[in-house]
């Protein structure tokens, strides 16, 4: 054997099984094997919590008033018919009279007061149409800009509420993890605390290391409590994106991370959230639709024109027999109306056009400082993902590097060779490295999410 490989290969074999530790920790879930109904995947949890969403259902609900304003938009244009039938009994009792004498009202004696009555049926069909109505296209495309713009809400709101519970999926995850890395290490600073024990109990240490690693074995099982605090709140931040009264399985199951080579690049990253961003062409489309709000006040000054006609029949009489089913009086309507409001209420016109170009300025300046927040949004996201990157290119070795010098440290602390100072420094590194790579390892996704959460653009590899 080449005695000059041979640190090689203890290297190499400490890296994989340093990183394999790690993995190992990463995802718990997988690691203990649960069964198949103890687990929760990332498409199940997004599919529960948009299912569960306040937010989705209220977008929802938009959508579908936007839905029935456009509904009635189109519907101005079609014909009114009107169907109508009705009976009517009318009495009077008539005490006064004229005199045909003297043309005077006086007061008839009771042998002639007498109850006039008198009985009415009608029934009817009519027809009206406004045949020239210059503010009906207005306001179709008014009613179907804003409909778009509830649809687009919705898509954005879907986006963003998947985008918070990937989130909250990475949490409970990495705090999962997390617990596993710091059981490990309380489990070897109560080692490192028994070998220091034996140690001084043959007299090769001073009590001072005794009193070192009894104190990191504390501090190891304060971070331990932490943890297990840390993983039951993230825990319960994921129940609260699922169903509060849900129980989420204390199994999660890791994601299928997508390649580095498989995430978006940063032109196509910025040309999907500054062009297919949801909630840039919703704010968009309300823009227009602001636009067409306004061409609206300005054609209603314009004439309208209706036409109508009308087929009714009635019967009149004396007694009950005119309460009828076929009346036998029938006559017809025809009319054309026009109609001109220009003069009607001018000072509220006037405010409603100013109200219009009010609303599309308003509308413009939210397009304009939703685009702003995007790019400052995009740019801190691209940052990060560029971070996410190297750190991951460089989390495997420093893993290995300290898992090798933590190796090293333990070795020396054993045989006399080096003080515990040395094996607690080497735990420090240690502990620092795998934090670094479990924060890595989902880095790149966690960064897509809040870029997605913030701009409402779907950008992860997850159908929901």
């Amino acid at each position: 054997m080449d005695p000059l490989r041979t640190p090689g290969r203890r290297f190499r074999r400490a890296a994989h099984a340093a990183l394999a530790a790690l993995l190992l920790a990463a995802a718990p879930a997988a690691a203990q094997q649960p069964a198949p109904g103890d687990t929760l995947t990332l498409e199940q949890a997004l599919r529960l919590g948009l299912a569960a969403s306040p937010s989705v259902r209220e977008a929802e609900a938009a959508r579908r008033t936007g839905s029935a304003a456009r509904l009635e938009s189109w519907g101005r244009l079609l014909p009114s018919l009107r169907l109508s039938a009705g009976m009517d009994n009318s009495g009077v009792l008539q005490r006064t009279g004229e005199d045909p004498v003297s043309g005077r009202i006086i007061q008839l004696p009771d042998s002639l007061v007498a109850r006039q009555q008198r009985f009415r049926t009608d029934a009817g069909l009519y027809a009206d149409w406004t045949v020239l109505d210059p503010a009906a296209l207005p306001s179709i495309r008014m009613a179907r800009l804003q409909a778009a713009a509830a649809d687009l809400s919705l898509e954005g709101a879907r986006a963003r509420v998947a985008a918070e519970i990937t989130l909250a999926y990475l949490d409970a995850l990495e705090a999962d993890a997390m617990l596993g890395l710091r059981r490990a290490e309380h489990e070897r600073a109560a080692e490192l605390r028994r070998i220091a024990e034996g140690r001084l109990a043959v007299g090769q240490v001073p009590e001072l290391d005794v009193l070192q690693a009894r104190l990191a074995e504390g501090d190891a099982e304060l971070a331990l409590m932490e943890a297990e605090t840390a993983a039951e709140t993230a825990r319960h931040a994921l129940r609260q994106h699922l169903d509060p009264g849900a129980e989420v399985p204390r199994g999660l199951h890791e994601p299928a991370l997508p390649a580095p080579g498989a995430l978006p690049g940063e032109d196509e990253l910025r040309r999907r959230v500054l062009e297919e961003s949801p909630g840039l062409r919703a704010l968009q489309a309300e823009r227009s639709a602001a636009r067409a709000g306004r061409s609206l006040e300005r054609m209603r000054l314009l004439p309208t024109v209706s036409v109508g006609a009308g087929w009714y029949r009635t019967e009149l009489g004396q007694s009950r027999d005119a309460l009828t089913v076929d009346p036998r009086n029938e006559g017809r309507r025809y009319w054309m109306n026009v109609s001109w409001g220009v003069l009607d209420r001018p000072g509220l016109r006037a405010a409603e056009r100013q109200r219009s170009g009010a609303a599309l300025q308003a509308a413009d300046a939210r397009v304009a400082l939703r685009r702003a927040e995007l790019v400052r949004a995009l740019e801190v996201a691209l940052g990060t993902v560029r971070r996410a990157r190297l750190l991951q290119e460089r989390a495997t070795l420093n893993v290995a590097l300290a898992a090798r010098q933590r190796e090293q440290a333990a070795e020396r602390y054993r045989l006399g060779l080096a003080p515990i100072v040395e094996r607690l420094q080497a735990e420090g590194l240690a502990r620092e490295a795998e934090r670094q790579a479990l924060a890595a390892r989902y880095a790149p996704l966690r960064a897509l999410a809040e870029l997605q959460r913030v701009s409402g653009t779907p950008l992860l590899p997850y159908s929901f």
